[in-house]
């Protein structure tokens, strides 16, 4: 396949990824192509092509690595283990199908909280209200840790941070906890976190296994660091936090059904906006493995 690769015009970053055909197997020389446009540009739009089925996403996916799996990880049915399906959609009970697609999500790395994160992800829109819903935002983590004054980067160089879902709100604003509360008696009875208990432990300043690029590896389920005490720890988590969302690192993605963004994991943060839940919703989500560190 002829893949054609455009930085997106007027962003901080991402470039939109055109000729993708989901019926095609991906050869290496092509997976090689869009391995070195990620490292380039951090985050691809797939645009143009048919809408994939659940085979040729994860068919695709899985030329990257090793996937999760995901809708097993939730403990949802899902249609099969590697993608995890988030909707809208209720059942006759009025009880979700699936985890919140409508819901807002504070700034956040896919599984930090898990012993390994994620490498790279892939989100594609299946359904989508009328306006698109809700905007995903993502931040450039490499340019947060690179535009961080010398001696921060030495005061972080070292830190293992520690990541909790229960440290998801600290950042997120009283009517996105009001949204979030309002659907949570919703939520299927099966549904759950995983690692909701146990925290990830991960290092603030994480090298790319692939690129050796170094990022700042801090978000909202960043509760504090190892062997700093707590005041001081939430006090660092916040000051590293505001200054990698700031706005000139930001790229802000508007849904078009159909869309797959490819994102590299390590140096990417990501936050959802909440979208009107009357309206039908569906995005089908898939994560590579990161190695685990030794």
């Amino acid at each position: 396949m002829e893949l054609v690769v455009r930085e997106l015009e007027g962003e901080a970053f991402g470039a939109e990824v055109r000729g993708w055909d989901p019926g095609e197997d991906l050869d290496d020389e092509t997976r090689r192509r869009i391995d070195s446009a990620l490292a380039e540009h951090i985050l691809l739009v797939f645009r143009g092509h048919r809408q994939p089925n659940d085979q040729e996403l994860i068919s695709f996916a899985a030329r990257f690595g090793d996937l999760f799996d995901g809708g097993e990880l939730f403990g949802m049915d899902s249609p099969t283990t590697e993608i995890l399906q988030l909707t809208s959609e209720r059942d006759g009970q009025g009880v979700e199908t699936g985890p919140s697609a409508v819901t807002p999500l504070p700034w956040h790395t896919d599984y930090s909280y898990l012993v390994r994160g994620a490498k790279m992800s892939f989100l594609n829109a299946l359904h989508l209200p009328p306006d698109g819903g809700g905007e995903t935002w993502f931040a450039n983590l490499y340019d947060a840790y690179e535009t961080l004054p010398e001696q921060t980067r030495e005061r972080i160089s070292g830190l293992v941070g520690i990541h909790r879902l229960g440290a998801s709100g600290q950042f997120m604003s009283r009517e996105e906890k009001d949204q979030i509360k309002a659907t949570r008696e919703a939520r299927s009875p099966q549904f759950g976190y995983p690692g909701h208990r146990i925290p990830g432990l991960h290092p603030a300043v994480y090298a790319h296994p692939d690129t050796g690029r170094r990022s700042l590896y801090v978000n909202a389920l960043v509760s504090g660091f190892e062997g700093i005490d707590e005041p001081t720890g939430r006090s660092l988590v916040a000051e590293l936090y505001h200054h990698a969302c700031q706005e000139q690192r930001i790229y802000k993605h508007h849904w078009s059904v159909g869309d797959l963004v490819l994102f590299d994991t390590v140096g990417t943060m990501h936050r959802r906006d909440g979208t009107d839940e009357t309206q039908t919703r569906v995005m089908r989500q898939m994560s590579t493995l990161l190695p685990a560190l030794v």
